[in-house]
């Protein structure tokens, strides 16, 4: 199509566009000027108020990363791995002050993006499986703090 460009283009576009609309939100906690456990923490906090906001970037990770495609390969090159990199650099950052489990960092991302961003871009599953009000847009951001703070407690054990 003329008028618009190749199918593929327009994906890719379209993609930039939304997630350079949605990133920022959670990013900025990388660059805050907080010792690393705090920027960990609010990274945490704001990934999962994000999840709240942005079930269709959710919801297309889960279906672009089921398969083996160039689609896929865009997604992790242009936003997956360079978020990546950041948070090791942040959970390096957080090991050299106190213990952190030892969880990796692919299954941190999964837990958050297939768990917390599952549980709220799948409304009508959690329904059926009685989450009620715990994902309505009235309390959705209470229970992502709630997430927050069932994940960090994990991430982070008390020093002993």
């Amino acid at each position: 199509n003329v008028r618009f460009g190749r199918k593929e283009d327009l994906w890719v576009r379209a993609v930039d566009w939304r997630m350079a609309q949605a990133s920022p939100f959670v990013e900025a906690a990388f660059d805050e000027p907080a010792d690393a456990e705090v920027r960990l923490r609010h990274l945490i906090q704001r990934f999962c108020l994000w999840a709240t906001r942005n079930g269709d970037i959710v919801s297309l990770t889960n279906v672009e990363g089921c398969r083996s495609t160039w689609r896929l390969d865009h997604i992790v090159e242009r936003f997956v791995l360079p978020f990546q990199q950041r948070l090791d650099d942040l959970l390096d950052a957080v090991r050299r002050r106190r213990p952190v489990h030892d969880l990796s960092t692919p299954a941190l991302m999964a837990l958050l993006v297939q768990g917390v961003g599952f549980y709220f871009s799948a409304v009508p599953m959690q329904q059926r499986l009685g989450a009620g009000g715990e994902v309505d847009d009235a309390h959705a951001a209470a229970q992502a703090d709630r997430l927050a703070g069932f994940l960090l407690a994990a991430l982070l054990p008390p020093a002993s």
